[in-house]
């Protein structure tokens, strides 16, 4: 895990929290106008529903094997097998994190060389970057069509975090029993930074 090129400033960090907070907020003005309107909160895409549904069934069967105190279910490599891949050991976590996201959420599974792509529009910088540069170059054929950062603070399955590691930054997808780094389930990690909800245009 390697250090982006360009390591956000106060500034940016402040930026990046001003931005969150008014995304929240003109979510919440448009919840509340959906429901003063039809008593109803406002659809959400079928992708999205879609994803939802298989985080909360994982979440569910896991709790489920805990409280039965049987072992947890064999992990299986929910993402690319990256162990052989050219993109191992490479600063490309963060575009990696987004083809994880891709999968998970679509089943697409994004070539070494559109994950090289992605990470050479960015070189560096936050997850935002790569999302615009994913929405707009796309990723494995696909476009992100829409994508706001979320509070840091909550671990929610689903959403794509950067974190703070003891040996710089990384980047992760959240899923009910940890992250996914690069094609491995691991016990949640470092001090996440930001975090980003994505959906895909299908």
């Amino acid at each position: 895990m390697r250090q982006p090129k360009h390591k956000r400033t106060a500034a940016q960090r402040a930026a990046s929290i001003k931005f969150a907070q008014a995304g929240r907020s003109a979510q919440a003005s448009s919840r509340a106008a959906a429901i003063a309107k039809t008593g109803k909160p406002p659809p959400v895409s079928k992708a999205r529903h879609q994803a939802a549904l298989r985080w909360a069934a994982a979440g569910r069967a896991s709790q489920a094997r805990k409280r039965a105190h049987l072992k947890p279910l064999p992990k299986k490599q929910p993402t690319l097998a990256r162990g052989e891949s050219e993109l191992h050991g490479l600063p490309v976590c963060a575009a990696v994190a987004v083809a994880e996201h891709l999968y998970a959420t679509t089943g697409v599974v994004a070539s070494d060389a559109d994950i090289l792509v992605l990470a050479g529009r960015c070189g560096g910088g936050c997850l935002g970057d790569y999302l615009e540069a994913a929405a707009t170059v796309g990723l494995g054929g696909l476009r992100v069509s829409r994508f706001w950062p979320c509070d840091d603070d909550l671990i929610i399955p689903g959403l794509v975090y950067g974190v703070q590691m003891r040996d710089g930054y990384h980047a992760v997808l959240a899923v009910p029993d940890g992250v996914v780094s690069w094609g491995m389930i691991l016990p949640r990690l470092g001090v996440p930074t930001e975090a980003w909800h994505v959906e895909w245009a299908t």
